[in-house]
């Protein structure tokens, strides 16, 4: 077996472990082996190919997608919930079964990685569990109005985004800040998707195109330059000293 072998296994170990054991301390642990692992590729295109093919009603193709990544997305809700309409649709009510329970673990656990305040932002691994959350959130608000999971206007539980910024908070690490057409904010502490970022290789001469790939692909205007300033880097792309920022 090569080394990533190996690191694979250990990540499935860990997993295992998550959802039998399913406490917060269980679920970090995941999340940080995943996060400190050579596997973890949060720019990982193979999730956004997924719900293309689900799209397309190719549910098979959706399913592969969805394998390919892991481990990346191991520990998100949307992946669990696409191979759970896969196995139903081809009639495997077990592992249909198992994977919506999947799904439940990974959305409870993370959203108690915080609240989406400035001061407990939510700690996200894709920037797909930003729209899981947001979602989930607007459900619950939902159900807790008494009224209905299904909307007549399904609009009514999708997010609709605004604005995106990001901010570098008083004890560190990179958030993005989503706000919404109804005025609310929602923080995400996204610094283990950063680190994993080229752009923090200090020795990458495109350390500042691959900011601009990164902020295009979230949603961010890359006109703003204070982008820059707060991942590190000054307007000429070269890296500045943390007493500097």
């Amino acid at each position: 077996m090569s080394n990533h072998d190996d690191e694979y296994v250990a990540l499935l170990d860990d997993f295992k472990a998550f959802l039998q054991e399913r406490t917060p301390e269980s679920y970090d642990r995941v999340r940080r082996s995943i996060a400190e692992s050579d596997l973890y590729e949060p720019n990982c295109p193979a999730m956004a190919e997924a719900l293309m093919a689900e799209e397309n009603g190719n549910l098979e193709e959706m399913a592969r997608c969805v394998q390919r990544s892991f481990p990346t997305f191991l520990l998100s809700p949307q992946a669990h919930m696409l191979l759970a309409t896969y196995y139903d649709a081809v009639g495997n009510t077990e592992m249909c079964q198992f994977e919506c329970e999947v799904h439940e673990l990974c959305a409870r656990f993370l959203m108690e990685t915080g609240d989406g305040t400035q001061e407990r932002p939510y700690r996200i691994m894709n920037s797909s569990d930003e729209y899981d959350i947001m979602m989930m959130s607007l459900i619950m608000q939902r159900l807790s109005q008494g009224k209905q999971l299904e909307p007549e206007n399904p609009e009514e539980i999708i997010p609709n985004v605004v604005d995106t910024r990001l901010e570098q908070p008083k004890d560190g690490g990179v958030c993005e800040i989503i706000t919404l057409d109804d005025g609310s904010e929602w923080w995400f502490d996204i610094q283990d998707i950063l680190a994993r970022s080229p752009a923090c290789e200090e020795e990458d001469p495109l350390a500042q195109e691959a900011i601009i790939r990164l902020a295009e692909s979230m949603g961010i205007d890359i006109e703003d330059k204070e982008l820059f300033r707060t991942l590190g880097f000054g307007e000429d792309g070269e890296t500045q000293d943390e007493d500097d920022i």
